[in-house]
């Protein structure tokens, strides 16, 4: 096993000195490889937040750190010859890269004679001339930007990786190719995830089913923060944000515990209301507000009489609260 190494190099570009990270491969015979690892340990990955997934109301792309591509053996990077190869290097399934934007350095009088950058939708592609294998080669990829197509997938992570169905025609010693679309099983080039954006909705986690008029609800109304896709989140939740709830659709009054902080000195972005109820019966819907979050509504949900009636065996007639063990009589 190769041991990953993080050092600090100036190479020369065309245009003069640029200091940069330099990632080694860590290469483990017959198991995936990780670009950054170290004795095993992969490093963190980068989060983007999801209010920047092409579907959302800011959409936006995220350019990543450079990209470094090292040979650990002088004979890493094949020998091409007269015609340049490619290496491709694909963006996982539900990401893409901003064409047309990203560069290639390398360090001149070396075995790397000409190599340039392609920046494609899905792809990255390197295109390169290697005369021999005399010297230690790297090639640095900077100012590559992803985005993610959907603001809904979250905490899952994905790897920039080189693809066994569209690998290109080079050869690089100890970089896995992989059939995963999300990168998995194959050599990382880079990780990335997204996370869920700051708050922007209140929603309902759950809501009565049925009440008694005049008695507390016997399932109380929770409430959560989420960002603009509904995913969970407490990005940017103030100290103070107070939620209320009222009645949006019913006749009766709604009573007990109508104000509650949803703010980090609270709820810190999840609440369960108490001692709610309604005065009347029939069908209700509830909301909950809290500016300048967008607010919630829940569907109908029914509120019974509070008393019951029936007749016994004697043709007398019974009533008792819903919300009673107990019952009496009436004549």
């Amino acid at each position: 096993m190769k041991t990953s190494l993080l050092i600090s190099q100036t190479t020369r570009t065309l245009s003069g000195q640029v200091s940069m990270l330099l990632v080694w491969f860590t290469v483990m015979f017959c198991s995936p490889a990780l670009a950054g690892n170290r004795s095993g340990v992969i490093l963190p990955c980068t989060s983007i937040s999801a209010d920047k997934a092409s579907n959302s109301a800011t959409p936006a792309f995220t350019a990543l750190d450079n990209i470094i591509i090292k040979e650990q053996a002088a004979a890493d990077f094949g020998v091409t010859g007269k015609y340049s190869r490619t290496c491709i290097i694909s963006a996982p399934q539900g990401w893409v890269f901003k064409a047309g934007k990203g560069s290639l350095s390398y360090k001149l009088n070396k075995d790397i004679r000409l190599a340039k950058l392609t920046v494609e939708y899905n792809t990255i592609q390197i295109e390169m001339t290697v005369s021999g294998t005399s010297s230690l080669d790297h090639i640095s990829i900077s100012g590559i930007q992803v985005q993610a197509l959907d603001g809904s997938d979250i905490d899952s992570e994905y790897q920039l990786f080189r693809s066994a169905v569209n690998p290109g025609t080079a050869t690089m010693r100890n970089i896995k190719c992989t059939t995963q679309p999300n990168g998995s099983g194959g050599t990382s080039f880079y990780s990335i995830r997204q996370s869920a954006g700051v708050v922007a909705k209140l929603v309902f986690t759950s809501k009565p089913s049925i009440a008694v008029a005049g008695s507390e609800f016997e399932e109380q109304p929770s409430v959560i923060t989420t960002d603009q896709f509904g995913n969970f989140t407490r990005e940017g939740i103030p100290p103070v944000l107070h939620v209320y709830i009222k009645l949006s659709s019913g006749a009766g009054t709604l009573s007990g515990n109508t104000q509650m902080n949803i703010g980090s000195a609270g709820g810190n972005g999840a609440i369960t209301f108490s001692g709610l109820s309604v005065s009347e019966k029939g069908k209700k819907k509830l909301m909950v507000t809290a500016a300048p979050l967008s607010f919630a509504i829940t569907n109908n949900f029914d509120v019974e009489s509070g008393l019951s009636v029936s007749y016994d065996s004697e043709n007398m007639c019974v009533a008792w609260p819903l919300n009673n063990l107990f019952s009496k009589k009436i004549i």
